[in-house]
């Protein structure tokens, strides 16, 4: 692969150059903030989303080494802990890694113009220096409440941004990895306890924020000291001065109890001297909903530590290139997200890559839940100019994101393409790769990129976990079977109150009230905590108060309307329409549809009340179900006028771009507008199912179809539906269900008495007919379609009717006619200058050219579609044309032209992700390696190629490769391989009605009776080939073989006879009697078969 001619290696080498100076190929260091014991923190250019973080490097130290097993795993438990952690008067951490020299860094969010807690308490008067130390203290209850002690207060580590909050920094990581606490610097705020080497406790931290406060209220420090040993001495002897602090009594008896020398005569909390502040300022203890959120979204993970180990332990294989794929299901609020979570931070600090994908309701842009995890592979491998066009067609900002431009018409995307792109992008990235999707339920593809990706997992550093609601989708399981399955079931009553008590605390008779309410739906219980918070005035209060009778019956409508009276009408309704746009908030669809308002003043009124929360840069509702719920308290005409409003906005800003068709759809069904609803479904199904959203656009289809029955203007547009159901229903494998399909798209069209729609649906089930192995009914409707199309003057379509008939005619080997009905489709393209169906007509021609021997024609017609088709571009067809020049070189013997041919049809169809023309050749180059009798080789090929077509149900081409695979066995003298072989293979010649066709794998049939022993089965089976093979099938030299082989076990009479009377054999009586015999040729298979049933039949066809 090459960019603008540099191949790809060189690519690799400047990417490696220009990102030496990354951290974690992510982060540009802008300025260095600050610097203190523990390490440097600068001001970092993050790349993936063009936003400026704070990122510390923590500095080595003699005893630490970051390369140590040790180090590590304390460095990571600390952060495992510190990630978790939501409070608004505490720095969350960002992201986590290790730097080339393996040092760990951090990042947090960037604070613009934040001074320090004595900076902006001296500007205060006496209510604004409590409030700030109140703040902190809040912080500090948080960390303690999370088993986190701060250990390093002091005033750089508590800063007040612009608008006066509080924001405590650099907690607990410095503990973990020093043995003792760092003396410089901040030795004034260490308590007596810690320097005595004493037992420590929150109490400690409660030490240094009297210290703050006793320098907020004195202007000086309480040990002011002219040395290390002085201040040591003073801590650890003299009481303060509280004559100093230009406070209240009541304010200076808090501050000196905090600085008390004995832990146990401090306050036994940080929420207890909260209490006392309020108190000695006569102000009420306040909880805001930002503190109260901070409790309830990141309680502390509780459950689940059989999953967790299982995860945990994958995660772990993936670290040493042996991946995997899971599937969490459970029902809504169960815990999946949070465990994926739980998952994720455990990643981070293994020095994982973590991926996120997020499907969305009704969120119909093209790979939408693929492109944050392509964006961030981005900057971890190098793209080339052809990658990076394909990819640029859905990722606008990948220009910034690579740091180059790139130009020029980029193929189309298919899920294959983009699946062979990804997992060549996650094995140049070097890195092992947690990728996690949640949501899994809305998929609007056929998940055949996960599907691809979970297959080659094993092989890679991949951990994939996918989360779903099983009680929404409880068929995806089976649309995945690579993925391990892992089911969460509800809380237990012991899990329910540990989640419980690491809210509130212990709570025995309200724990059990909220299982019995909740019934362990962890979802259901924070929401119960939430709404008795909200009547009690604060969560403190929930352990005093007597549990209510009940909670609340219609849960999420009436929680929903709980916080919809929190705000104004004007803002309620804001709520409502973005309800209605879907879970992620669209702030510019908002706008146009909301009218002018304040809408930074509302989004803060909302997360207050915790309807909002925000993920990976993306505003959403803070669970779906909240957003169902005010959906359901919406009126259905206020529900339909609001759908209609929105769809007017998408149609006004979006105008004719196709990620929103799918929306629209929904939009105007919702809003009762049908006929818009399918002109944009129609229009969206017709772009993405050549992408494989099969499954998905199959119900919105379905939902559609059962909603435009009752009305008769709409019936062309049911026509369009049922064809788009037909295809998908191909797409899934279906073909019984797309034949139904397109028999009724058929008799519409018959009902219009349109002609060309009636053609359209037939020549559509004829080529399902095909594929069901139906030649005559396939061939029956082609013949009329043919017929239809051609009184309508539709060229292109009667070519490739044409084309068609030739086909299923060269399958049932009627060669003679194939040519007739080839030539025709040759006339028609060309005279009509139709280059896709010249270069189809002259490979069909070719193919049966090389069928009857004519090796010269075969080859002529091969290069005259090679050279009227190259010039179109690396696609598909192009992949087969060389693929099949490649079949006549190999018939040939001639193998030094074939083999490039057939490898450079796999390296295109690969970079298309078109694995059916891939392994196609895969199973080419496998015949042409045991023509060169390297028959090792050629079974590895051929077995790679029968397993695809097995699972993708390419029968045909599967008995074709099994007969040949028995040939290859039997060069190995594998005879059990050759006899199961010949089994499947005649089972499914026999089942395709295609005896014929299939007939060369009666060759391996007369080596297996010659080992067997059974000359005269042998030579019976020799008359069979002769009299019913085609000239690709009649082998003369093998055949003199087999005759002579026979002669050392019979007479040249016998001989005679028995061929003659093989030759009267019928060939589907003769199967069936194989098939049936269970003391013939394949008794011990038949006789397992029969002691096993199984559902192969079924599987089959």
């Amino acid at each position: 692969m090459k960019a603008f001619g540099t191949p790809l290696k060189e690519l690799l080498m400047k990417q490696h150059a220009e990102r030496s100076h990354l951290i974690g190929n992510r982060y540009r260091l802008v300025r260095k903030i600050g610097e203190g014991g523990m390490g440097t923190v600068f001001e970092a250019e993050d790349r993936l989303n063009a936003k400026f973080v704070a990122l510390k490097c923590l500095k080595s130290r003699p005893d630490q080494d970051y390369s140590d097993t040790h180090q590590r795993q304390l460095l990571a438990r600390e952060f495992q802990t510190l990630a978790g952690l939501r409070h608004p008067h505490i720095i969350s951490v960002l992201d986590f890694g290790y730097d080339s020299q393996l040092r760990p860094y951090f990042t947090m969010p960037l604070l613009h113009g934040a001074r320090n807690i004595l900076e902006v308490a001296a500007e205060r008067m006496l209510h604004g220096k409590v409030r700030l130390l109140i703040e902190m203290l809040q912080a500090l209850n948080y960390l303690h409440r999370h088993g986190i002690l701060h250990l390093d207060l002091k005033p750089s580590n508590v800063l007040v941004e612009p608008n006066g909050r509080v924001r405590v920094l650099d907690f607990g990581i410095a503990t973990e990895l020093t043995h003792a606490p760092e003396i410089g610097g901040t030795l004034e705020y260490i308590s007596p306890e810690m320097l005595n080497g004493e037992p420590i406790e929150p109490a400690s931290d409660l030490y240094a924020v009297g210290v703050i406060a006793y320098q907020i209220f004195a202007g000086e420090h309480p040990f002011a000291a002219n040395g290390i040993a002085q201040l040591i001495y003073r801590v650890l002897t003299e009481r303060p001065d509280s004559e100093r602090l230009a406070a209240p009594e009541a304010v200076r008896q808090v501050i000196m109890r905090l600085l008390a020398k004995k832990p146990s005569e401090r306050y036994a909390s940080a929420y207890e001297a909260t209490l006392a502040f309020c108190q000695a300022i006569q102000v009420a203890p306040s909880e805001t909903y930002l503190l109260r959120e901070s409790v309830l979204q990141s309680p502390k993970f509780v459950g689940r530590e059989a999953e967790l180990r299982m995860l945990d332990q994958a995660l772990a294989e993936a670290l040493h290139k042996r991946g995997s794929a899971w599937l969490v299901g459970g029902e809504s609020g169960v815990g999946k997200s949070r465990l994926l979570d739980e998952l994720r931070i455990r990643a981070l600090v293994k020095g994982v890559i973590v991926l996120h994908g997020q499907y969305l309701e009704g969120a119909g842009g093209l790979y939408s839940a693929w492109r944050d995890a392509i964006r961030r592979l981005a900057l971890l491998a190098p793209l080339d100019d052809d990658e990076a066009l394909m990819l640029q067609s859905f990722i606008p900002d990948l220009p910034r994101l690579i740091g180059r431009a790139v130009e020029g018409t980029p193929q189309a995307i298919t899920d294959q393409r983009l699946a062979s792109l990804l997992v060549a992008l996650i094995e140049r990235a070097q890195q092992p790769i947690l990728l996690l999707m949640d949501d899994l339920q809305w998929a609007t593809d056929d998940l055949s990129i996960l599907r691809h990706l979970s297959k080659v997992a094993p092989r890679l550093p991949l951990m994939i976990v996918a989360a779903y609601r099983n009680d929404e989708a409880h068929y995806l399981y089976g649309r995945l079977p690579e993925m391990r399955l892992i089911k969460l079931a509800r809380f237990s009553a012991a899990e329910s109150s540990q989640l419980s008590r690491s809210i509130i605390g212990q709570a025995e008779t309200l724990e059990r009230f909220l299982f019995e309410q909740t019934e362990g739906n962890a979802f259901y219980l924070i929401e119960s905590l939430r709404s008795l918070a909200e009547s009690l005035g604060s969560l403190e209060r929930i352990r005093q108060a007597e549990a209510p009778r009940q909670l609340f019956s219609d849960r999420m409508a009436l929680i929903a309307q709980r916080r919809l009276m929190r705000l104004s009408e004007r803002h309620q309704a804001l709520v409502k329409i973005a309800a209605v746009i879907g879970r992620e908030l669209n702030f510019e669809l908002l706008e146009r549809v909301g009218g002018e308002a304040n809408y930074d003043d509302w989004l803060i009124k909302c997360v207050d009340i915790a309807l909002f929360r925000i993920e990976h840069d993306k505003w959403y509702f803070t669970h779906d179900k909240l957003r169902e719920g005010v959906l359901h308290l919406m009126p259905l005409a206020e529900r339909r006028e609001l759908h209609r409003a929105v769809a007017e906005g998408i149609e006004a800003l979006y105008p004719d771009q196709p990620d929103y068709e799918l929306a629209l759809s929904i939009h105007w069904r919702q809003a009762g507008e049908l006929a818009r609803a399918v002109r944009y479904l129609i229009a969206y199904a017709s772009r993405t199912l050549p992408y494989g959203s099969a499954s998905a656009v199959k119900l919105h289809l379905e939902e559609l179809l059962q909603q435009t029955e009752p009305l008769p203007e709409l019936i062309t547009d049911r026509f369009h539906i049922y064809m788009l159901l037909g295809k998908c229903e191909e797409d899934i494998g279906t073909n019984v269900r797309a034949r139904e399909c397109y028999q009724r798209a058929h008799a519409i069209a018959v009902a219009l008495q349109d002609h060309v729609m009636q053609a359209t649906a037939l020549f559509s089930n004829a080529l399902v007919e095909r594929s069901m192995g139906n030649f005559a009914g396939s061939l029956e409707q082609l013949h009329s379609a043919l017929s239809l199309f051609q009184a309508h003057n539709q060229p292109q379509q009667v070519a490739q009717a044409l084309f068609a008939i030739g086909h299923v005619e060269t399958l049932r080997m009627n060669l003679e006619r194939a040519e007739q009905y080839l030539q025709q489709a040759l006339q028609v393209a060309e005279q009509h200058q139709d280059k896709l169906n010249v270069a189809r007509a002259h490979m069909g021609l070719s193919d049966t050219a090389r069928r009857q021997r004519d090796f010269e024609r075969a080859e002529r017609h091969a290069k005259a579609a090679l050279e009227r088709y190259a010039a179109q571009g690396e696609d598909r067809l192009l992949a087969t044309i060389l693929m099949r020049l490649s079949l006549v070189y190999m018939d040939q013997r001639r193998f030094e032209e074939a083999l490039p041919l057939a490898e450079r049809s796999i390296q295109i169809s690969q970079r298309l992700g078109d694995f059916d023309s891939t392994y196609a050749a895969i199973g080419n180059i496998g015949f042409a390696l045991a023509q060169q009798e390297r028959y090792e080789e050629s079974r590895a090929y051929f077995e790679r190629a029968i397993a695809y077509e097995r699972q993708y149900g390419d029968w045909n081409t599967m008995a074709v490769r099994l007969g040949a695979l028995a040939q290859v066995n039997v060069r190995l003298a594998d005879w059990t391989a050759v006899r199961a072989n010949l089994y499947e293979w005649l089972q499914l010649a026999r089942r395709l009605d295609n005896l014929r066709g299939l007939l060369h794998g009666f060759y391996g049939m007369v080596y297996l009776a010659l080992h067997d022993g059974n000359a005269i089965q042998a030579a019976e089976w020799i008359g069979v080939i002769e009299a019913n093979a085609t000239p690709e099938y009649l082998d003369s030299e093998e055949l003199a073989g087999f005759r002579a082989a026979c002669l050392a076990h019979m007479d040249e009479k016998q001989l005679a006879e028995s061929i003659a009377y093989g030759k009267t054999l019928d060939l589907n009586a003769l199967a069936d009697r194989l098939l049936s015999d269970s003391e013939g040729i394949f008794g011990p298979l038949i006789a397992a078969e029969q002691a096993q049933p199984s559902d192969s039949d079924q599987a089959v066809l």
